[in-house]
């Protein structure tokens, strides 16, 4: 039941950001912008996750913090960009949750 709710929360977390912006269409990709977010934001979240977890932060506290860092930070990105795309958000938030799917999957399984 523990994994089951661990992911429940971890996809909870990505559909809400990836409902926050709906564009026209779905997210492309094939554009390096695009493949630059998500593995940004992958990594963020690798790296959040590891650094607090070699702190001695349990695993969820660590989980959390880099899920919401690493969100704030795509967040802040684009809100102060010139050029701001919603398709960012949603590419910031795939790599988010296979960031966040990680740690989930060595921890629990």
């Amino acid at each position: 039941m523990r994994k089951t709710n661990q992911l429940h929360r971890i996809a909870l977390v990505a559909a809400i950001a990836i409902s926050v912006a709906r564009p026209a269409r779905a997210v492309d990709f094939s554009e390096k912008d695009k493949q630059v977010h998500a593995g940004l934001s992958f990594a963020g979240v690798i790296l959040s996750y590891g650094a607090t977890r070699y702190s001695g932060w349990s695993h969820k506290k660590s989980l959390w913090t880099g899920i919401f860092l690493t969100a704030a930070a795509g967040y802040a990105k684009e809100i102060s960009d010139k050029h701001s795309d919603e398709q960012d958000l949603q590419a910031d938030a795939v790599g988010i949750l296979l960031g966040a799917a990680i740690p989930v999957i060595i921890y629990e399984w």
